[in-house]
């Protein structure tokens, strides 16, 4: 048996808080409590899937219900309504959680609630609940409890999980290792295949990556998907550690042209995160927060900052069957075949409707001069990581018209010019500095949004990660394990779930 438990929070607390208020029953659930903490998300928007237990996950989603449940939409077992009296927080007690009572059950869903409201009552029966007043507990006298009682007319099953499934993993990068990571998690049995003859050979094999969310004005779809990846990409690298280079030493991302000026504030304003963790710094307060006087306003992120992509490949496929050297699959032999292929997508007739391209990208190597001082990763267009080991990194080019992999000097010579341009003058750094540089190409789709779900028959796809998939591909190796494990359920938003997946080019209208 498993349990997975949903919940909405709109004003999430503090670990500290949390603790403290849990403090008198710390004898009796001392562990549990610290296990609950150590899970715990950090606060921000978004629907965070935490594994608590090997049999215990738990969906926190931290939004107004009333915007959120909308979009859950998965068999529910039991209703558990516990948020405050109707008098004292009528907005929960609305439309949204009783259309979602209906739209998510089956014929064995039950409800209870310790309120015995007329219209809370009414409200159940209306969802097609058949409710009744019993017992209540400590000073109240009555709670209602329910059972969905229109059996021919459910919207669902219950959930079934699924046997564990023998699986391959085509790819040896982000998308392809993740997703071996969390299905391994779930039970399966996984084979990692990659015609290289080493992990994370191209595009996943940076020894250093960013982790931000791709910014947008509204909270919208797409936003959720990038806050929530955020948060558990975060959770994920600080569970593993030292062994990727796991840096949260914040980013700094400059207000430095008309079009950010426009949308990180309002990005800011509109997604709503508490400043621990999102807050805009001015000219005058930059020095303090990233050890350089910049000369533009910028959003600060305090968690984010940067990891080792080609460490995290590695520490996801660790205890993995993995098959180096190899490209011919037999498909039938498994129950689910996951293309995680990259830029490879053209060898794979399978993957021609989605319409994948390249996108050429160039980092370049710096020797970390003793009069720069940054401290945080800067954002400006490209981008720069504080001196490690004596170096520094700064990026990318972005050449959707070359798909080729050749080192090229002029790129080295733009993204110093770029980095030149927001440092101090007294700071600049020479072109004699540079030691190296990388190059690979990075996949996309024509609308920038990743491909993440069931393509068709026992084929699954995670591609199109493009520039922020180190967020993208960790997200799109849970929602796998989810799908799979669940036989297409997934307690993840309805709106992203489509939004991501690949059905959104192969289907027409």
């Amino acid at each position: 048996q498993s349990l997975h438990f949903v919940s909405f929070e709109k004003f999430p607390l503090t670990p500290e808080v949390i603790k403290d208020a849990l403090s008198p029953w710390a004898a009796r659930f001392g562990d549990k409590i610290d296990a609950l903490i150590k899970h715990y998300p950090l606060r921000i928007k978004g629907w965070h899937r935490l594994n608590i237990a090997p049999q215990i996950t738990l969906t926190l989603i931290f939004d107004d219900i009333n915007n959120a449940i909308p979009e859950l939409n998965l068999p529910i077992d039991a209703w558990f309504l516990d948020g405050f009296a109707p008098s004292k927080n009528p907005q929960m007690w609305d439309e949204p959680l009783f259309s979602a009572m209906r739209r998510c059950a089956h014929s064995e869903t039950t409800a209870a609630t310790f309120t015995a409201a007329g219209f809370v009552k009414r409200s159940m029966r209306d969802a097609g609940f058949d409710v009744k007043k019993d017992k209540g507990f400590g000073r109240k006298r009555d709670m209602l409890v329910a059972t969905f009682s229109e059996e021919e007319t459910a919207p669902h099953t219950p959930i079934t999980k699924a046997p564990p499934q023998n699986i391959a993993i085509i790819g040896g990068g982000l998308g392809g290792t993740a997703a071996a990571h969390f299905l391994a998690q779930a039970g399966h049995k996984i084979t990692l295949f990659e015609k290289e003859n080493s992990l994370a050979a191209k595009a996943s094999g940076n020894a250093r990556g960013l982790y931000n969310p791709r910014f947008r004005k509204q909270y919208d779809t797409e936003s959720i998907f990038y806050s929530s990846a955020y948060a558990v990409a975060y959770r994920t690298f600080k569970n593993i550690g030292a062994d990727i280079d796991f840096t949260p030493c914040g980013a700094m991302h400059l207000l430095n042209n008309e079009q950010k000026q426009d949308r990180l504030p309002a990005t800011k304003e509109n997604w709503d995160w508490h400043d621990d963790h999102m807050r805009l710094i001015s000219t005058a307060d930059s020095e303090a927060c990233c050890g350089i006087d910049l000369p533009h306003d910028a959003l600060y992120l305090a968690d984010s900052g940067f990891v080792s992509p080609h460490k995290l490949c590695h520490a996801f496929s660790a205890n993995i069957n993995i098959k180096l050297g190899i490209d011919n699959i037999d498909y039938a032999a498994y129950d689910a075949v996951i293309l995680a292929t990259g830029a490879d997508f053209a060898d794979f007739p399978e993957l021609e409707p989605l319409n994948l391209h390249t996108v050429r990208g160039q980092i370049t190597s710096l020797k970390a001069p003793d009069n720069v001082a940054l401290n945080t990763v800067l954002c400006y267009g490209g981008y720069t990581t504080p001196a490690n080991d004596g170096e520094i990194i700064c990026g990318s080019s972005f050449q959707r018209w070359r798909d080729d992999t050749d080192l090229d000097p002029q790129d080295n010579i733009d993204n110093l010019a770029m980095l030149n341009a927001v440092l101090p003058k007294d700071q600049h750094i020479d072109q004699s500095q540079i030691t190296g540089a990388r190059t690979a190409l990075r996949t996309a789709a024509r609308d920038h949004f990743p491909i993440i779900g069931h393509l068709r028959d026992n084929l699954y796809v995670s591609t199109a990660h493009g520039s922020h998939g180190l967020l993208s591909s960790i997200m799109g190796g849970i929602i796998l394990s989810e799908i799979i494990s669940y036989n297409g359920a997934s307690a993840l938003p309805q709106n992203v779930l489509k939004k991501l997946s690949p059905q959104r080019f192969t289907h027409t209208k």
